[in-house]
């Protein structure tokens, strides 16, 4: 059985850097889709939204199972439909599993609490529905805390670092004093949860979360945190800029000057809804792809 971070190294070799977010929203499946799906599976029709949900997730893996790095499903959007929901959810990994045992499962939780909680949190994620990897908040520190996730030593734990979010800013940009040596510095506080992380993780199963839509920030995180992954959000719908984000995310050996990609790219909402038609599949596939291939034009004009 292989880690999560080797997981995800293996797709690196593979070049595959995108993550195919599974954010899925029943009330976004456009109308052709959800009768399109109906059509070809009648037991849809006896069912609720959890069905349809499965249904329209499984023609995506299905498409992309080749070529996507990791799937990512926010638990938000499952959370909000129910029971229906929770059952789409652990239904659409155990699909993940069946048809692409290879890629890497993420669970967006941005889990974050103390003592039993946190480790009833990390049971449900871990055990209960078998993912491989979590997005946790690192707001309640690690004892008692994060420490219930870190445990787990196969597992991925990426921590919340530099949200893609505008709001982000309100509490991750704020400047604190750090005295580190006897030295006194001032710094973000995403730059020191930065620093915090690379001391957790001792295991070698941590990253750290940071958003596309903040190139510079992402490159000082980078700086920080070594060659651990990253997992980086808002390449899709919030818009962000792919090249820079990519020549930010680059890490080189100072040892022998190689230049690496220690990364995922994820993008939800930009690659699911590619299409309103019963193309839709073979949509997401194109939108997919597309990135993947600027990220490595990227990657190798760095190398150049």
């Amino acid at each position: 059985m292989q880690t999560c971070m080797q997981m995800l190294e293996h797709k690196r070799k593979e070049n595959k850097y995108i993550c195919v977010g599974l954010d899925t929203n029943f009330e976004d499946i456009p109308e052709k889709v959800s009768d399109f799906l109906r059509k070809e599976d009648v037991k849809l029709n006896c069912g609720g939204t959890g069905p349809l949900i499965k249904a329209f997730n499984r023609r995506i893996i299905a498409a992309t199972k080749d070529v996507a790095g990791a799937y990512k499903y926010n638990l938000g959007f499952y959370l909000a439909n129910g029971l229906q929901g929770h059952w789409a959810l652990q239904e659409s990994i155990g699909v993940s599993r069946e048809m692409a045992p290879d890629v890497p499962v993420i669970l967006d939780g941005k889990f974050g609490d103390v003592g039993l909680s946190s480790s009833q949190y990390a049971r449900f994620a871990f055990e209960v529905l078998g993912v491989d990897a979590v997005t946790v908040n690192p707001y309640g520190g690690r004892e008692d805390g994060l420490d219930a996730f870190l445990e787990y030593k196969d597992k991925g734990i990426f921590v919340w670092c530099r949200g893609s979010n505008g709001g982000a800013k309100d509490f991750q940009d704020l400047e604190i004093v750090n005295i580190s040596f006897d030295a006194l510095y001032d710094e973000p506080v995403y730059e020191f949860v930065a620093e915090t992380v690379s001391v957790w993780n001792a295991n070698k199963n941590c990253g750290v979360v940071t958003g596309a839509t903040y190139p510079d920030q992402l490159g000082r995180i980078r700086q920080v945190v070594g060659d651990m992954p990253m997992l980086i959000p808002g390449i899709g719908a919030q818009k962000g800029d792919l090249k820079k984000t990519v020549k930010a995310a680059i890490y080189t050996n100072p040892k022998t000057g190689e230049k690496s990609l220690p990364a995922i790219f994820n993008s939800s909402r930009g690659i699911i809804y590619a299409s309103s038609g019963e193309d839709f599949a073979e949509a997401v596939r194109k939108k997919a792809r597309s990135p993947n291939r600027k990220i490595l034009k990227t990657l190798e004009e760095a190398r150049a």
